[in-house]
């Protein structure tokens, strides 16, 4: 579904959130930490089955998700601006190999 946020067609895109074990993640937050444009939806929170709904125009952004319990965190970047498979941020604790996110 497109929708148009300050004169920008932006797409749906669904994001799901898991811990290590890929596990859904209730109440983890997601925040756009880069993006080759400036967007108005900051700090948006995953339901109870680790998944939230992101408006995105074309452009390339990082999407950074945090843990409830603040200990955790993960990342990815996205290609917004078409409808795309679901965005899969995996988290990991801080003492984790970074080289087992996938």
């Amino acid at each position: 579904m497109a929708q148009t946020v300050d004169r920008l067609v932006c797409m749906m895109r669904v994001v799901r959130v898991v811990n290590a074990a890929d596990q859904p993640l209730s109440g983890a937050r997601v925040a756009i930490v880069r993006g080759t444009v400036p967007m108005p939806e900051i700090g948006l929170q995953a339901g109870p089955d680790g998944v939230l709904r992101l408006n995105l125009p074309d452009g390339i952004f990082t999407l950074r998700a945090f843990a409830p319990t603040g200990n955790e965190n993960g990342e990815t970047t996205v290609s917004g601006g078409d409808t795309g498979p679901d965005i899969l941020i995996r988290v990991r604790t801080s003492n984790e190999d970074p080289g087992r996110r996938h």
